[in-house]
């Protein structure tokens, strides 16, 4: 019997919010904070606010937007979405402790 509140209907849909949800706003950030360290001295330009961030980065992954991959199991697609989530994060905060660290000697 199919309900709809089980546990792994429950995983697949937390995995999908933290997909549509979390992963804009975290890149938003990064973006949006090497943005205000490097080009807005350097160029002179306003800074952007997170929300045009996340705008542009809707309209770039509609533009790259792939199919799943039909062959794979369900389990392993899922899999791999919670490796791609925590590869964003990881490098997330690499990409900005390396721009902490060029910021510090401009």
């Amino acid at each position: 019997m199919f309900y709809i509140c089980n546990m792994e209907n429950l995983g697949k849909l937390f995995t999908f919010l933290v997909t549509l949800l979390v992963i804009p706003i975290i890149k938003g950030f990064v973006i949006v904070t090497l943005w205000a360290w490097f080009i807005v001295p350097s160029f002179g330009v306003r800074e952007v606010r997170i929300i045009e961030v996340i705008g542009f980065l809707i309209i770039y992954s509609f533009i790259r937007l792939k199919k799943f991959e039909e062959n794979k199991e369900d389990y392993k697609q899922w899999e791999e979405a919670w490796v791609n989530i925590l590869y964003i994060i990881i490098m997330s905060v690499i990409t900005l402790i390396i721009g902490f660290i060029w910021k510090q000697f401009i």
